[in-house]
């Protein structure tokens, strides 16, 4: 006797991110909320639980400041090592991946390492402020998942 395979269904999925174009997605006041805010150019977060949606909220609400001509990072924090890594090394890979997202790897690893005088956090938002800024007319808005890591 041979078993019948149930058809796999695009509509549920079990963890992890939604598809942009996923039709299970519920839009929530948070979606309006968010991409609003960040048009008005406030800080948000988001905080809730594990498996709410946060990232895939942060997936349609980037995909919705691309359109509107918002230069947009999206940094995942279980990327980029634990406790296995020194703190000049985990925020040199943030500011790695930051830059790749921005096209500006190359310059933002050079102001790194041009301003070693300086802690590694105060280089970050150096290289933000003194190469990402003046780099573009856009507005950037950057997304950081997985705070809790």
């Amino acid at each position: 006797m041979s078993e019948t395979a149930l058809p796999q269904s695009s509509f549920f999925v079990t963890g992890g991110t939604l598809h942009l174009d996923a039709s299970s997605y519920v839009s929530r006041q948070a979606d309006t909320d968010l991409l609003s805010s960040l048009l008005n150019h406030e800080y948000c977060f988001v905080l809730n639980s594990r498996q709410m949606g946060k990232s895939s909220l942060c997936v349609r609400t980037i995909h919705k400041l691309n359109q509107q001509g918002v230069t947009t990072v999206f940094l995942d924090l279980t990327k980029f090592g634990g406790s296995n890594l020194t703190p000049e090394q985990w925020y040199a890979g943030l500011l790695s991946e930051t830059g790749r997202a921005l096209g500006l790897r190359k310059e933002f690893l050079m102001y790194w390492k041009e301003h070693n005088d300086l802690s590694p956090l105060q280089r970050v938002f150096g290289a933000i402020q003194e190469v990402a800024l003046p780099a573009t007319t856009q507005p950037i808005v950057i997304f950081i998942d997985e705070i809790d890591v």
